[in-house]
């Protein structure tokens, strides 16, 4: 089934509620007159569904940065204690080494952010990100340090590693890759609301089992020469470490790359929102792939397909190696890496995705590296 949230426009005043309300305040609805109470969102299915329809939630306020929505009584979902508690000794929670940084990571809610998230409407069919936006999103450099050309995207995931596609670890005119730039909004300007930072890679580590010209296992860590320095402007994303897809979060796509298929590249970073496709529509898209780049069609434990409905919302050339990301519900700051931009058919062509390589299928690899300790 396909699943598609356009996300409403908030800003972030963290020191006090927008609407003058708190959490378990009673409030009445303005467009069905009902009587509800002040609840965070992922409380109340009836405000998730809005979301998901792309429609403003009636909000009360916020709790550092979660919204407190006005939710009718009958949706509000607060679990009834139990009468005769009986005390139980928890047992330890054992987390994967990607969600022990991921806490790590994550900025702290009392921290303002001052950047505005607005809907994401139509990279091919994108708008400009926003300046604090995307403090995870890196772009690859190859070639001669008084001539750099930044060919493609990846992901900051620690302080010394990037995420990556395989296929942009090397260029045929350009080598190997050289520098990653973290930080940056617009590549060519200085006067842009950005901090970016250069540094050089000092190792490529590419999934073992990527044989180009096959398109499987399109995955790669580059490690960077000197750990980078968070900021505002810099700090990693986390990895999405179950099979099942985001359901909450519509995914999101950002890079530098062209916007179109004949069109030029784009300076500004750019951000698209797209819809995932179940594996059967995407085997249907690339059924015709010669073998010798998909010899099992698309393997949907490996792959992801997205892209725009009727539309030609997409990836192109030079976002290769960015993320596929959805944000959390809980903290509008926080984004999870669902996928890296693998490859498609030509940019924007309506009705036909684009392929993420499926980063839960690589967590063990990617700690091995990442974490070893």
């Amino acid at each position: 089934m396909v699943t598609s949230v356009t996300f409403f426009s908030i800003l972030f005043l963290i020191t006090r509620p927008v609407y003058g309300q708190y959490r378990d305040d009673r409030c009445r609805l303005q467009m069905s007159r009902a009587n509800g109470r002040c609840i965070l969102i992922r409380e109340c299915p009836y405000a998730i569904e809005q979301v998901r329809r792309g429609i403003y939630p009636e909000m009360c306020g916020f709790l550092g940065i979660q919204p407190i929505v006005c939710c009718p009584f009958q949706n509000v979902l607060r679990p009834n204690p139990p009468t005769r508690p009986t005390p139980v000794t928890p047992a330890p929670q054992l987390l994967s080494r990607s969600a022990e940084k991921c806490k790590e990571y994550t900025v702290p809610e009392d921290i303002p952010v001052s950047y505005e998230i607005t809907p994401v409407l139509t990279v091919v069919g994108g708008t400009k990100a926003s300046a604090e936006e995307f403090p995870h999103m890196a772009v690859l450099g190859f070639g001669d340090e008084n001539e750099i050309q930044w060919l493609c995207g990846g992901t900051l995931i620690s302080e010394n590693y990037v995420l990556t596609a395989a296929h942009c670890t090397a260029s045929q005119e350009f080598g190997e890759v050289k520098f990653v730039r973290l930080g940056d909004l617009n590549l060519k300007l200085d006067t842009d609301d950005a901090q970016p930072q250069t540094l050089r890679v000092s190792e490529i580590h590419r999934y073992p089992d990527y044989k180009p010209p096959s398109q499987y296992h399109d995955i790669a860590l580059l490690k960077l020469s000197r750990p980078a320095s968070f900021t505002k402007y810099v700090r990693p994303a986390c990895l999405h470490t179950t099979r099942n897809l985001p359901e909450h979060s519509p995914p999101i796509a950002t890079g530098w790359g062209k916007l179109g298929f004949v069109g030029d590249s784009s300076d500004d970073l750019m951000k698209v929102t797209l819809t995932y496709y179940t594996n059967e529509r995407c085997k249907e898209v690339y059924a015709n792939t010669p073998a010798r780049r998909l010899q099992n069609g698309i393997a949907d434990d490996l792959q992801i397909c997205a892209g725009g409905l009727n539309n030609s919302k997409d990836t192109c050339q030079g976002d290769s190696g960015g993320p596929l990301q959805a944000r959390s519900l809980d903290n509008f700051k926080l984004f999870y890496v669902v996928g890296i931009t693998s490859f498609g058919k030509g940019c924007g062509v309506i009705n036909t995705p684009g392929v993420y390589t499926r980063v839960s299928n690589y967590i063990n690899w990617i700690e091995d590296i990442v974490w070893p300790n």
